[in-house]
């Protein structure tokens, strides 16, 4: 009998340690650590990919449910998802979810390191999800951040250096159109040293930000050029919006483009049915007045129709094309059309002097209105960001002498 008990008691003690040892289960591989999850949340988030974020912040926090750059994540996935609700109550409950996400992030930091994180990360939160006074509360973060001494590369996962925290205080400047100010910070990151991760980023964006100081220097731009400056890709809408708002080609075509009441009373493949809920709408019905190239109505193979295709993006030989009507149209010069046909050889090595946007890259080139690399490409199949066309849309001003 106290045989059979003492095997009993040995057999309890055994399953007692195999529970102790599947309760630590939960690190079945070296890269299935809380840190290495966060990791790949933000890289996810880089490629605009929050569903899987998502998905490795929560994985991050079942494997340490204290661990405050995972919670950090989560609120920056929910400030996303936010901003991507149509409905405003599923917005508001998105955005509570995050600044609760945020609070614990900010209690469970157990460092500088994690104070960091959490700071800069919620300039970021702040800066997509803009509840009131956000600007406000971002630069007092970013002062928290900057103020912490002694980090490094080794105790800061995925930021890697200070210089993060400037890099995203300058994107938060960008979007709420502080453009002297952003560009001070993108500068501070550039001042750090050329070696941080940042570095590339900044550089980027402190010359997107000195192409929108140029094209405003010498005047002021109304609240839909500024949406439209800090754009990454620039779409067929916003090109139409710019064109009306910030240089009147209405006005100036007029006399020399049909009247109002002809263009509303034209067969539909003139006014396409695509374009009847976009808030630029009678930007782009003023625009198919004058049937500019590069934005005018394409044949769509699905639908069998011409659509205007307003949210599509633009790229540098279509607003090149768009540019090129405009002078001939307001200068009444023909010749435009036709002075670089036939040139037998090209001045850009990516554009053929034989193709059929050869003309208009040159005429725009020429004229200062875009501009190529300096390794003399023009890129023609690359997309317009906002600031490149911004800052065209003022040197065509200077080239009309409309200020």
């Amino acid at each position: 009998m106290i045989k059979r008990l003492a095997v009993l008691f040995l057999a309890i003690l055994m399953l007692a340690g195999f529970g102790c040892a599947a309760k630590k289960v939960g690190y079945p591989s070296p890269e299935d650590n809380p840190e290495h999850h966060y990791v790949q949340g933000m890289l996810a988030l880089e490629k605009g990919d929050a569903e899987t974020a998502g998905a490795k912040f929560e994985r991050s926090l079942f494997l340490d449910k204290t661990y405050s750059p995972a919670m950090s994540g989560m609120a920056l996935v929910m400030a996303m998802r936010a901003k991507g609700q149509a409905d405003a109550k599923h917005q508001e409950v998105d955005i509570t979810e995050s600044m609760n996400y945020l609070k614990n992030a900010n209690k469970k930091a157990k460092d500088n390191a994690q104070k960091f994180i959490y700071y800069t990360t919620a300039i970021r939160v702040n800066a997509v999800a803009k509840p009131k006074g956000w600007l406000d509360r971002c630069e007092e973060l970013f002062g928290f951040a900057w103020d912490i001494k002694d980090l490094s590369s080794k105790v800061l996962p995925y930021y890697y250096g200070k210089e993060a925290a400037a890099y995203f205080m300058g994107k938060a400047y960008m979007e709420a159109y502080e453009f002297r100010k952003a560009e001070d910070k993108f500068a501070l990151v550039l001042s750090e040293g050329s070696g941080g991760k940042w570095h590339p980023f900044a550089n980027s964006a402190y010359q997107k930000t000195q192409k929108i100081l140029r094209a405003t220097a010498h005047s002021t731009i109304g609240n839909v050029a500024k949406a439209i400056a800090v754009k990454d890709e620039v779409n067929r809408a916003d090109v139409a919006a710019l064109l009306l708002n910030e240089v009147k080609l209405d006005k100036l075509f007029a006399g020399r483009i049909p009247v109002e009441v002809e263009i509303v009373s034209a067969s539909p493949e003139f006014i396409p049915a695509d374009i009847m809920d976009s808030p630029f709408r009678n930007e782009i019905l003023t625009t198919l007045k004058w049937n500019l190239r590069g934005i005018e109505p394409q044949y769509d193979e699905t639908s069998k129709a011409f659509l205007y295709k307003p949210e599509s993006p633009v790229k540098r030989k279509e607003l090149a094309m768009a540019l090129e009507d405009i002078l001939i149209n307001l200068l009444g010069d023909e010749n435009i059309a036709t002075k670089h046909i036939g040139a037998e050889r090209s001045l850009f090595p990516d554009v053929k002097a034989s193709s059929a946007w050869y003309n208009a890259v040159t005429t725009v080139t020429s004229r200062g209105l875009m501009e190529p690399e300096l390794s003399g490409e023009f890129k023609p199949e690359d997309y317009v960001d906002g600031a490149s066309l911004l800052l065209a849309v003022f040197k065509l001003k200077g080239v009309l002498n409309i200020f």
